[in-house]
């Protein structure tokens, strides 16, 4: 939902001239980035394929995914050995 919600919102504030960057800020990056995080990382995606940078887009979500869980792995086997 939060992934939706920003795509939404981020899109609609982009369009309406009428509405202060603050806004936006305040509305995508504080309220619905505080929602979950991975709505943040989803409209960055989005943002850069809609500037035609395909494979930094690509690049991102790979590396962010694969480098994620591998941290999280290590993470969670370094607590296993001090525990």
């Amino acid at each position: 939902t939060g992934a939706f919600l920003i795509g939404v919102i981020a899109e609609w504030l982009l369009l309406r001239e009428d509405v202060p960057a603050s806004w936006r800020l305040f509305l995508v990056i504080g309220v619905l980035g505080g929602y979950t995080t991975f709505s943040s990382f989803a409209l960055e995606i989005v943002a850069l394929m809609r500037d035609d940078k395909l494979l930094r887009a690509m690049t991102y979500l790979l590396v962010t995914n694969v480098a994620g869980i591998a941290l999280c792995f290590f993470g969670v086997a370094l607590a296993r050995r001090v525990a």
